[in-house]
């Protein structure tokens, strides 16, 4: 049998990236057939929303509509995986983001989002210290979102049971 692949955080692969604010339909279809050609099945679209808000809108839109015009997409593209903006801005923590664009947890955000895309955020990573994070983890779960702790400075036991306990499921660069 042939190794099959999914993949939860695909930022971009072959000179195209999921946060470029001039990403296009097409390039979405060719990336997604040659993971497809290289093994991968399914992958979680990822992006930085730390890019800002217009930039996520885009690209949420522009992958709803290569899910709709190809057959491969709508297949592979199993998601999306919004790496923030709700991340530790701490460096060391903030990774490749941009401090400036991080925030506090906001399910309105996401909602808004969700509405460009056609529903298909299913990972978000937040950063345990965030304000309002158990909140936002619970709401987010409630619309069937799964939350990762991921970018954060606050590993305090009690903190990250607080979390799974609010819903949290999975970690992003843990450590």
């Amino acid at each position: 049998m042939k190794d099959v692949w999914i993949d939860l955080q695909v930022n971009g692969r072959h000179g195209i990236a999921f946060n470029s604010p001039r990403l296009t339909v097409e390039e979405v279809i060719l990336l997604t057939e040659k993971m497809v050609a290289e093994g991968t099945v399914g992958f979680l679209a990822a992006m930085s929303t730390t890019a800002g808000e217009e930039t996520t809108l885009h690209t949420a839109g522009v992958i709803r509509e290569a899910r709709r015009r190809s057959a491969a997409c709508e297949k592979a593209i199993l998601g999306l995986h919004l790496e923030g903006p709700f991340v530790s801005r701490e460096k060391g923590y903030v990774g490749a983001h941009n401090p400036a664009m991080v925030r506090d947890p906001d399910i309105g955000y996401i909602d808004k989002v969700n509405d460009a895309c056609g529903g298909l955020v299913r990972v978000v990573t937040i950063a345990a210290e965030a304000k309002g994070a158990e909140d936002f983890t619970r709401q987010a779960t409630d619309r069937g979102v799964c939350i990762s702790i991921g970018h954060s400075a606050e590993w305090r036991p009690e903190r990250i049971g607080a979390l799974a306990e609010a819903g949290a499921k999975s970690f992003t660069h843990l450590g």
